[in-house]
C-alpha cells in the first residue's frame, strides 16, 4: 500500500509539474474579479404604482377563472397500512447475557479504535542526505522548507493523512508510532530509502470495555434477528392475506399495528401541514397510495429503507375547484397583486426610458418624492434589500453612465445608473492576487488530471457502477 501511495503521488507530482497560469490571463481574471463599481440608486416602492383600485365582481370572477389552478383543493387519500420494519422488531427482542458476551469477544475488532497518525514525510535515497537534513531540523529549521529542499515535494506531497501502522513499511512502523504529536524521527531506512518523519497528530489505539458497548452490541443481536424474522412475518402476512384475511385480521392475527392516515395528498402531506411519521420515506410509497384504488390493497412491497409495507385506500376526495365564496379573499389579494405587478412593470419601463432619454435620477425622484442615493463600491457577488443579483450583473455588463432596472429584492423596483468602475491593481494587492493565482493553478491541474483520468478509463475499460458503489455507503451519512 505504501509503494502504491507513493508512486501515486510521484506520478501526480510529474503530471502536473510546472503548472503555471499565463500572466495575460491571470491578470485578466483578476481584473475581472476584483473589479467594483459603485451606483446611483432610485428605489421605487410598490406604493408608487397607486392603489388599484376596487375589485369588482366580474374582475375577481375572470382572474378566479383565468388561475384555476391556484385554487384547487388537490386529491386527498386516507389509508390503512400495515409495515414491516426492522427496527419495529428490534425492540421486542432481547438477547440473553451470555450472547452480549459471546458477541463481544468474537467482534473485538468492531470496539477497537485504530491507532492512527498524521504525518509529514520525506525520503532521501542516503543515509548522509538523511542525517544532514535531520540534523538541520533539529537545530530550528522548518520541516516543511527542509523537506522541499532535500527532495522536491511540497508540504502538501509530504502529508499522509489517518495513517495506521499497516500502511507504512514494517522496518519504521513500530519507531514512527512510538513518536508522540510534534516530535521528529531520526532517519529510518525501509526499501524505499531514509524517511525523516514528523508526527502532526496521534490518536493512540484504544478497545472499549465491554459495558461501555452493551448497549449497542445488544441492539445489533436485535437488529440482526429482526432481519431475518422480517422474512417470516411477511411471508405470514402474505399467507393471512391470501387466506382472505383483511388488513385488520392479518394486524390481529400476527400481532401487528394497523395505521392510518387520513386525507393524504401526493407529497403525504395532511390537512395540518404535516406528513405523518409512520408512513414509508420511499417515494414509492406515496406511488401506490395515488395507483390503488378506492377499497383496494397493494401487494406486499419492499422500501428502500429494508422494510414492508401493505396499504388500503379507503377514501378518496377528488381534486376540485373551490367555491368562488371560500376562496374570496385569496383571489381578490391575487388580483390586487397582479394589478400592482403590472403597474410597477409599467412605470419601471417608462422611467427607464426617461433616464435613457437623458434625465438625470435625481430629476425623476423629483415627481414621485423620491431622493436617489449613491452605493459604496460593490463587487460582483455583492447583493441587498435593494440591488438584486440579476440587477448587480446588469450593472457589471453595462458601460460608465449606463442606466438599468430591476425588481428589488425587498419588493418594488430600482433603476441604477453605473458610476465610479475601480479596476483592482496588482502591484497593490499581490497578496491576493497571489492566491488568486495559487486557486487558478489548482483548478488548471485538476482539469488536467481528470483529462488523464478520462484517457485512462476508456484506454482500460474502467466501468463505474453507482449503485453497487452507493451500496456501500449506505448508513455512513
Amino acid at each position: 500500500r505504501a509503494r502504491h501511495e507513493s508512486t501515486r503521488r510521484h506520478l501526480i507530482a510529474v503530471i502536473t509539474a510546472g503548472i503555471k497560469p499565463p500572466e495575460k490571463l491571470s491578470g485578466a481574471l483578476y481584473a475581472i474579479r476584483g473589479e467594483t463599481r459603485s451606483a446611483e440608486v432610485l428605489h421605487i416602492p410598490q406604493s408608487a404604482a397607486g392603489n388599484p383600485g376596487q375589485a369588482t365582481d366580474s374582475d375577481l370572477e375572470a382572474f378566479y377563472k383565468a388561475n384555476e389552478p391556484l385554487f384547487t383543493a388537490p386529491e386527498r387519500r386516507s389509508i390503512s397500512f400495515i409495515t414491516l420494519r426492522p427496527e419495529e422488531l428490534a425492540a421486542e427482542i432481547k438477547p440473553e447475557e451470555t450472547e452480549l458476551r459471546e458477541y463481544y469477544e468474537t467482534h473485538l475488532a468492531e470496539f477497537t479504535v485504530t491507532g492512527m497518525r498524521n504525518l509529514l514525510q520525506f525520503v532521501l535515497p542516503d543515509e548522509a542526505a538523511a542525517k544532514a537534513a535531520a540534523e538541520k531540523i533539529s537545530k530550528g529549521a522548518d520541516f516543511a522548507t527542509v523537506g522541499q529542499a532535500a527532495s522536491g515535494l511540497n508540504e502538501k506531497e509530504m502529508e499522509m493523512i489517518e495513517v495506521t501502522e499497516e500502511k507504512l513499511p514494517r522496518e519504521i512502523s513500530d519507531a514512527v508510532f512510538a513518536l508522540k504529536e510534534g516530535e521528529i524521527s531520526e532517519p529510518l531506512k525501509s526499501p524505499f530509502g531514509w524517511h525523516v518523519v514528523k508526527v502532526t497528530a496521534a490518536r493512540q489505539k484504544r478497545i472499549a470495555p465491554f459495558e461501555e458497548v452493551r448497549g449497542k452490541i445488544a441492539e445489533e443481536i436485535a437488529l440482526d434477528r429482526a432481519t431475518d424474522l422480517l422474512v417470516e412475518r411477511s411471508n405470514q402476512l402474505e399467507d393471512a392475506r391470501a387466506g382472505g384475511a383483511t388488513l385488520e385480521e392479518a394486524a390481529r392475527e400476527l400481532n401487528l399495528k394497523l395505521k392510518r392516515s387520513a386525507d393524504m395528498d401526493r407529497a403525504g402531506i395532511g390537512p395540518d401541514g404535516k406528513t405523518s411519521p409512520e408512513i414509508s420515506a420511499d417515494p414509492q410509497f406515496m406511488e401506490d397510495v395515488f395507483a390503488t384504488d378506492e377499497g383496494s390493497e397493494s401487494d406486499l412491497r419492499e422500501d428502500r429503507e429494508g422494510g414492508y409495507y401493505v396499504l388500503r385506500v379507503d377514501k378518496i376526495t377528488p381534486a376540485a375547484l373551490r367555491p368562488m365564496q371560500e376562496v374570496r379573499e385569496d383571489v381578490l389579494a391575487g388580483w390586487r397583486a397582479q394589478q400592482i405587478g403590472e403597474s410597477m412593470e409599467k412605470l419601471s419601463g417608462e422611467l427607464l426610458n426617461e433616464a435613457r432619454a437623458g434625465k438625470t435620477l435625481e430629476e425623476i425622484g423629483k415627481t414621485l418624492k423620491l431622493k436617489p442615493v449613491k452605493t459604496a463600491p460593490f463587487d460582483r457577488d455583492f447583493s441587498d434589500d435593494q440591488l438584486s443579483n440579476d440587477l448587480v450583473t446588469k450593472l457589471f455588463a453595462a458601460k460608465p453612465g449606463e442606466t438599468v432596472a430591476g425588481p428589488a429584492p425587498g419588493g418594488g423596483f430600482v433603476i441604477a445608473t453605473v458610476g465610479a468602475i475601480q479596476s483592482p491593481e496588482l502591484s497593490a494587492q499581490k497578496e491576493a492576487a497571489e492566491q488568486m493565482n495559487k486557486e487558478f493553478a489548482k483548478r488548471i491541474e485538476e482539469d488536467i488530471l481528470a483529462q488523464y483520468q478520462t484517457v485512462l478509463e476508456r484506454r482500460y475499460k474502467v466501468e463505474i457502477n453507482p449503485t453497487r458503489l452507493d451500496s456501500l455507503f449506505e448508513g455512513q451519512f
